[in-house]
């Protein structure tokens, strides 16, 4: 399992995560780093509104999620801050702690670190859900801090939980299950033969995911599955699932299109041989590709690539993002680039200090 959930950490650090075509423009681009940065990027200005600098100690990727005017940021020590969107302030800090009763269950976590990985937190309804690598899922309330409900596992959760319909849905590698909200009460599980190395993807009332071959599979919120999908490359690999109107794509060496009702595939395309997915994006009839050494646009009809561009300076640094047109992503120069979407131009729009630890990873939302 050990050996596993580092498997898990490098993919989930290349940040594999998407845009879906025809999005609204958006106005503001939030970045997180693996330095525990914290950054709103004015997309209109190409301005930075406000920075909130990361502990120089701690050199794990962390992610947030958003509500409404509130930001809120879970880091690997297990503290979680609510920030103020429009000003960068810290609304409040909490920590997490293990629950008082972890002992009595008896399980050998001891040799585990107590942390979060890739926890956002979960937000639903008034409280939210994150899990740690202890083997325990909560809810907190966001008013009161209450601890409403601890779910106990005996291993490690390397994946933030997932809202489906009225419950959430849980990767843990093997396995899959779904737990209520508002009791953390277990509702269904099934298992792998092959692990999942990444988080679940929802979409509406089903849910997506691909073992570390490349298979897909597609469940609905029963967990009842609806197909399956074998790639003609073993060795496809897997990323986060993403999905547009009709279709889903992931892939890591290959890049793989499937139709996300029936899982037929359309294409696979395997990348040229220097070349990793450490993002993916749909943008209208085309695909992108983000990878350490460029970027690789393909045809969304056949798989074919269309144009691409190379990054010769310096190297791309966790995921892609693309918005309004553009792609944004970091270098390893600390540079925070834009290069529009025909590839042309770019430029870069934001750079930070050298820090002590390189940076090896970024989370990026706009909205």
């Amino acid at each position: 399992m050990h050996q596993f959930k580092y498997i898990i950490l490098a993919l989930i650090g290349l940040g594999l995560f998407s845009c879906k075509e025809q999005d609204p423009l958006r106005s503001t681009l939030y970045i997180s780093t693996s330095n525990d940065d914290l950054y709103s990027i004015n997309l209109k200005t190409d301005q930075l509104n406000w920075s909130i600098p990361g502990d120089t100690g701690r050199t794990e990727l962390s992610f947030f999620s958003l509500k409404g005017d509130k930001l809120i940021k879970a880091y690997t020590d297990k503290h979680i801050i609510e920030v103020n969107k429009q000003n960068g302030k810290i609304n409040w800090s909490y920590q997490d702690k293990l629950s008082e009763n972890h002992a009595y269950y008896h399980y050998d976590l001891d040799k585990v670190i107590d942390a979060f990985f890739s926890q956002y937190p979960v937000i639903y309804q008034n409280r939210m859900i994150y899990a740690s690598t202890q083997g325990e899922i909560k809810a907190v309330d966001l008013a009161s801090k209450k601890v409403l409900w601890t779910h106990q596992l005996n291993i490690p959760i390397d994946f933030s939980p997932s809202v489906v319909q009225n419950k959430l849905v849980l990767n843990l590698g093997y396995r899959m299950m779904t737990l209520d909200p508002n009791s953390g009460k277990q509702l269904e599980a099934l298992d792998f033969k092959t692990p999942i190395p990444n988080e679940t993807t929802v979409d509406g009332d089903c849910i997506y995911v691909a073992d570390e071959h490349g298979q897909a599979f597609g469940f609905d919120s029963n967990l009842n599955q609806l197909w399956t999908s074998i790639p003609e490359n073993a060795d496809a690999g897997s990323s986060k699932v993403i999905t547009s109107k009709d279709k889903l794509l992931y892939g890591y060496r290959s890049i793989i299109l499937l139709d996300k009702k029936t899982g037929k595939p359309d294409w696979e395309a395997t990348l040229p041989g220097d070349v990793i997915a450490r993002s993916l994006a749909i943008a209208g009839n085309e695909i992108s590709v983000g990878a350490a050494n460029g970027i690789f646009v393909l045809d969304a009809a056949n798989g074919k690539i269309l144009r691409q561009k190379r990054l010769t300076k310096n190297d791309m640094v966790g995921m892609m993002y693309y918005a309004n047109g553009f792609y944004y992503y970091w270098c390893t120069d600390n540079g925070l680039y834009k290069t529009s979407r025909d590839l042309k131009a770019d430029k870069m729009i934001y750079q930070t200090k050298k820090t002590i630890n390189e940076l090896t990873g970024t989370y990026m939302v706009a909205e």
